[in-house]
């Protein structure tokens, strides 16, 4: 199995600042969004963890994109998480982003599946 390092540790400040630049120049109305596995997790990590989003784009359609990259079944439920806190289904990753974008200039989520509540 292979080691996960998370993109923060990955890239510098410098280059994810250069990466953010890059990326809002070639789609202007889209936001840059990292989304990693919660260190908690059991599920696996996503081998592409940058995504480009449409801003108008809701948490609920997001989380479809994470799923069909995951090759998640109908009965794996997850949630996504921004700075531990989970955003209602019908926010906007615009409006996140506006929220809680880092320095870096990317918006961080985390997915973790739902029996991590331990029921």
């Amino acid at each position: 199995m292979s080691s996960f390092t998370p993109f923060k540790k990955l890239h510098s400040l410098e280059k994810r600042k250069s990466l953010h630049e890059e990326l809002t120049r070639n789609c202007p109305d889209s936001f840059p969004v990292i989304c990693e596995k919660s260190s908690s997790s059991t599920m696996p990590h996503l081998v592409k963890p940058r995504f480009v989003v449409k801003g108008k784009l809701t948490v609920g359609n997001f989380i479809r994109h994470v799923r069909a990259r995951l090759a998640l079944t109908e009965e794996e439920t997850i949630f996504v998480f921004v700075k531990n806190t989970i955003p209602q289904m019908t926010t906007t990753i615009g409006e996140l982003y506006y929220k809680h974008a880092e320095e870096d200039g990317f918006l961080y989520m985390t997915y973790q599946e739902e029996s991590v509540y331990g029921n």
